[in-house]
């Protein structure tokens, strides 16, 4: 006879000492939160990076807004023959629409954040 532990169809014998598991899993769990503190960005520097992404998005709202308004002015100009009017027009036409590109996305993080539309600094509404 053998000293092999019997058993029944349908049931499984764990090859693994449970005491075995526990250790086991446990090292696992430590191994996942270290590599975790070592991959995952800490909160403060993934804020930052929105920060500083969101601080790239203005600017480059206003520029943007700048260059198109200038050379769509400074083509009708050309092409009109009305040389520095549209250009001056279209330039004051681009940073408006880049000014306003950035109101609405600074509306969209105070909205974001939890502010109402009336807790914003120039914000109507009366107390």
């Amino acid at each position: 006879m053998t000293d092999e532990p019997k058993t029944e169809p349908g049931t499984v014998e764990p090859g693994v000492n449970p005491a075995d598991l526990t250790s086991r899993r446990k090292a696992h769990g430590e191994s996942l939160a270290s590599a975790r503190r070592r991959y995952d960005p800490p909160p403060e520097e993934s804020q930052r990076s929105r920060a500083l992404g969101m601080a790239f998005k203005v600017g480059v709202d206003l520029v943007a807004g700048l260059l198109v308004g200038g050379f769509l002015g400074w083509y009708l100009d050309s092409w009109l023959g009305t040389k520095p009017i549209l250009f001056l027009l279209f330039i004051a036409l681009g940073a408006a629409a880049g000014i306003r590109s950035i109101f609405r996305q600074a509306y969209r993080m105070n909205r974001e954040a939890g502010g109402g539309p009336n807790e914003t600094a120039g914000g109507a509404g009366g107390t």
